[in-house]
């Protein structure tokens, strides 16, 4: 049969070739279609099909392709039916070349250049590409997910099905991760791409897509003022998009992440979209963790891919295939794409800000007040000790002599005594007990009492002082009230003033009483800022999706309990 016989058609798009024709059927049910570039010279390829017709796919654009049909009879022979020509049309892809930069070369990869960059309060870059203008549809979706967890190979694979790239194309498109060619961009800020729509486009309206950096890096508080900010800007999205890894398993870490991740969302947001990355086609562990962390989700819009070798160049044809089938019907999907206000979410995120800082400054009061605590309490103790402290005159040196001290005056008025003074003390002892007697029954009473009158002024208590300078005691005390003892008293008590003890006292009161003042106003900053917390946390409870509290604010609600004996709590109840 002669192939200019064979009647056929052809049409075209900018990645395949569709070819049909007419024949009668018979003996032959099989084709063998084998194509190439024409003006490369490779090899051909070849596909096998049962019907008269052939959709030839993943092919490079702008190419002019040489193509041949032939029959295989039930011995497998060929017999040649007739061949075309047909020229893939130019694809948005190979006309970004043009402005783009190239930054790789193998595999090759081009950094498509944004028509605009915009910077919002430093931290928010937004970059726009293609064409100014807007078309009337306009969807935005939020990426949030851990780091590593592939939000940025996402955006790139987002960019390279929007911008018609063939699997047969031998270069690929980035657009993430310009922090080696623009240093104003840091690890914490959120990146907002705008992509918009041109004719022969994959994605039928204008596409925002943000980036939101991990919640893993304990970079919170940051991402919620930024995206206060953005958000205030965009005023909704369409889409809150989870990325998690296939592989993901519950762990404590993972769960604080989710956890961290639901916190931004006011309840006017109702579900997010789980995009399950590096999916191997296995068991998908992420769907299961997030049930686990309770995360609320559609069971039916979830979407898997598999990015890892987007752009390294070795990817196999089954997994592009299954990338853009699913590209495909994440953005051809009517449900996904909800225009959510985001009124109450910037609330949300404004309530936690607020929290964060209240809990934080509820902190710094707790320890204060702990330590204050502690310093009233050395106060105390240093009280107690100084209250019992001994006499400054004390015995406690030569303690293996024998000395006479004096129990009235605390000084030793003989020291190492032998057998012979002791003996004469024992006399001069007796004496003034006699020379005692003798003068309250002589009538010369008053003029002894004068010259031998006692320190201790009791008139049965005498004191013969120059018996006592004989034993080398210069006190006026009665020998009555000296003591034979071991050890004698020290000699540097005039090193400490009698008035030391009382100023030490004075200031330490002082100093107690001030630090019960300090107290006092912190427990009053600490009521109020819980006060603030309480209001936060309720309004959290009733406007957020993710209504666990930190559990600080329980600690803090305890140390307020313990604290409500103190008089400053009950006149502010």
């Amino acid at each position: 049969m002669d192939f200019q016989e064979v009647p056929f058609k052809t049409g075209y798009t900018t990645n395949t070739i569709f070819i049909e024709w007419v024949i009668r059927r018979g003996q032959f049910d099989k084709y063998i279609v084998k194509y190439r570039a024409k003006d490369k010279g490779d090899q051909f390829l070849v596909v096998r099909t049962t019907n008269s017709s052939i959709q030839i796919s993943n092919l490079e654009s702008a190419t002019l392709y040489e193509i041949k049909i032939y029959l295989e009879d039930r011995s497998g022979d060929e017999i040649f039916l007739f061949k075309t020509e047909s020229r893939t049309r130019s694809s948005i892809a190979s006309q970004l070349l043009n402005i783009s930069d190239k930054i790789c070369d193998k595999p090759v990869l081009y950094r498509v250049r944004p028509v605009k960059r915009t910077t919002i309060d430093e931290n928010i870059h937004v970059h726009e590409y293609f064409s100014d203008a807007i078309k009337t549809h306009e969807r935005t979706i939020l990426l949030v997910g851990a780091s590593g967890s592939g939000k940025s190979t996402l955006v790139d694979a987002i960019i390279n099905y929007a911008t018609d790239v063939s699997f047969a194309d031998k270069f690929r498109f980035k657009i993430t991760d310009e922090r080696g060619t623009n240093s104003i961009q840091r690890q914490e800020d959120i990146v907002c791409y705008k992509i918009r729509w041109q004719d022969g486009s994959n994605v039928e309206f204008d596409l925002n897509v943000i980036e939101v950096p991990g919640f893993d890096s304990g970079n919170k508080d940051i991402i919620y003022k930024n995206l206060i900010t953005l958000f205030q800007t965009i005023g909704h999205i369409s889409a809150a998009c989870l990325v998690v890894s296939s592989f993901s398993r519950l762990t404590a870490e993972q769960r604080s992440i989710f956890d961290n991740i639901l916190s931004i969302f006011g309840k006017d947001i109702k579900y997010v979209i789980p995009l399950i990355t590096f999916d191997d086609g296995g068991e998908l562990n992420a769907l299961s963790s997030l049930r686990a962390a309770k995360v609320p989700y559609d069971e039916l819009n979830h979407f898997r891919f598999n990015n890892s070798q987007l752009l390294g160049g070795n990817e196999q044809i089954e997994i592009w295939n299954k990338r853009q089938n699913t590209m495909r019907d994440l953005f051809g999907r009517s449900s996904v794409f909800v225009n959510y206000p985001l009124e109450k979410t910037i609330e949300v995120l404004k309530s936690r800000t607020k929290l964060n800082m209240y809990l934080h400054e509820a902190k710094t009061y707790k320890q204060d007040i702990d330590r204050m605590d502690d310093n009233i309490e050395d106060y105390r103790l240093n009280k107690d000790r100084q209250q019992h402290t001994p006499k400054m005159h004390e015995i406690s040196q030569d303690a293996d002599k024998i000395c006479i001290n004096c129990n009235t005056c605390k000084q030793t008025c003989v020291f190492d005594c032998s057998l012979a003074i002791r003996l004469f003390w024992y006399f001069v002892c007796f004496f003034e007990n006699v020379w005692a007697y003798l003068c309250c029954i002589c009538s010369l009473f008053p003029c002894c009492l004068r010259i031998l009158r006692c320190s201790c002024k009791r008139a049965c208590c005498c004191c013969i002082k120059c018996l006592h300078r004989c034993l080398g005691c210069n006190c006026s005390c009665s020998f009555a009230h000296h003591n034979k003892e071991y050890g004698r008293y020290n000699d540097d008590t005039r090193d400490t003033p009698r008035n030391t003890p009382h100023a030490k006292s004075l200031s330490s009161r002082k100093k107690e009483n001030n630090t019960k003042n300090k107290k006092d106003k912190l427990i009053n900053k600490f009521v109020e800022t819980f006060e603030n917390i309480s209001i936060h946390a309720e309004f959290l409870k009733t406007n957020a999706i993710f209504k666990e509290l930190p559990t600080e604010i329980e600690h803090f609600r305890r140390y307020k309990t313990k604290l409500e004996g103190s008089s400053i709590i009950k006149t502010i109840y």
